[in-house]
């Protein structure tokens, strides 16, 4: 990718990390390490973006030269134009990457805001379910 077009990717990346900050963009969980965000229009999917954290292993020596294992994460990075469902826009973002410490931020708030939106669903069903005991009339 020319450098502009990685300067255009970076811009829009911190758009939808700003969005998503702000409670603009609401994310789905698809599995324990890909998120899935979709614009609707008439009740049509117009436009889709997914994020997916993958970590893998990756071999390097130590100072003493002995091999190591050491994680690495990636970030893959999709946007599908529906009704087409190849991706228009498919990336592999190393963390260390400008646009991968931006989405490995954005990951991470998607975990924290599902996170907290599932105990506050959590904590509503508890207070239906669980009965009030009668006030104390002594």
């Amino acid at each position: 990718m020319p450098a502009a077009d990685d300067e255009e990717f970076l811009s829009y990346t911190k758009r939808i990390a700003d969005a998503t900050r702000h409670g603009l963009m609401e994310w789905t969980r698809a599995n324990p390490t890909t998120f899935i965000w979709v614009q609707r229009a008439d009740n049509k999917e117009t436009a889709r973006i997914t994020l997916q954290q993958v970590v893998r292993s990756e071999i390097t020596r130590d100072p003493g030269g002995r091999p190591r294992a050491v994680p690495v994460r990636r970030f893959v990075f999709q946007v599908i134009a529906p009704p087409n469902s190849n991706p228009i826009l498919a990336k592999t973002i190393p963390e260390t990457d400008a646009a991968g410490l931006i989405l490995m931020s954005l990951f991470d708030n998607i975990i924290d805001t599902l996170a907290r939106r599932d105990l506050r669903n959590a904590l509503d069903f508890l207070r239906t379910v669980i009965p009030t005991p009668p006030p104390n009339t002594k």
